[in-house]
């Protein structure tokens, strides 16, 4: 029986290097997985931008059907039991963590998962994340401490903790679908298509050198945005 590979799939870098790898590398079989969070302003952005790799990365394919339909899940539609929340407070006391690995991890013990895919890549430095999390941060190794708070990450799979962003990049240009990464989508809060350059994915995106080919919003685009919304929340308050 063919094995099928899910994953986590967002449309960023990292995400698509792993589905486009599967594909086009090794000819697997990929069921990828997107769990929608509807307050975030990119999630739509998210969603064209995978529909977009999807269309390109069939293209290349013998069979399309090895890139099954994306499957969605809200966020919403899923409460943490006690156990997840306390661990994901007990992780957040030890190191800066983002609110999508407790949402992640309620999505995960409703479904039952076990070795989904979570395309988390090798920090150099460790961070201070995978260091609360790994028993050895910054080898590749994916076993956990033995601390409560890191069976947060027990549900997945992660196949390229031992590869570093720009690694990746260069990966995927030697096997021919950088094309692909350079459609990505990471900005939290994009401005009329554009990178907002603010965000905390942005910066990281910066530092790490990955940002071949993403337009920034111009100081000028950021003004106008902001000066609109302020005037939409003006006017749905009744404000003169």
């Amino acid at each position: 029986m063919t094995r099928v590979h899910e994953v986590l799939w967002t449309g960023g870098w990292d995400s698509t290097f792993r589905v486009a790898d599967l594909l086009l590398t090794h000819g697997a079989v990929v069921q990828p997985i997107y769990v929608l969070n509807p307050d975030r302003r990119s999630a739509m952005a998210e969603v064209r931008t995978m529909r977009r790799m999807r269309a390109r990365l069939v293209a290349r394919l013998d069979d399309p059907r090895a890139l099954r339909p994306l499957r969605i899940h809200a966020k919403d539609d899923y409460r943490a039991p006690k156990h997840v929340t306390t661990r994901y407070a007990s992780l957040r006391k030890r190191t800066r963590t983002g609110s999508q690995y407790l949402w992640l991890a309620a999505v995960a013990e409703h479904h039952g998962w076990s070795g989904v895919e979570l395309s988390m890549t090798r920090e150099d430095p460790p961070g201070g994340l995978q260091r609360a999390v790994f028993a050895h941060p910054g080898t590749g190794d994916p076993t956990l401490r033995e601390d409560d708070h890191a069976r947060l990450f027990a549900y997945w799979g992660l196949p390229l903790l031992g590869l570093t962003k720009a690694e990746l990049g260069g990966l995927a240009r030697a096997r021919g679908f950088a094309d692909v990464l350079l459609l990505r989508q990471f900005c939290f809060d994009p401005v009329l298509g554009r990178a907002c350059g603010r965000c905390h994915p942005c910066r990281t995106a910066r530092s790490e050198g990955t940002t071949e080919g993403v337009r920034f919003a111009s100081p000028l685009l950021r003004c106008a945005r902001r000066v609109a919304r302020s005037a939409a929340t003006r006017l749905s308050r009744g404000a003169p």
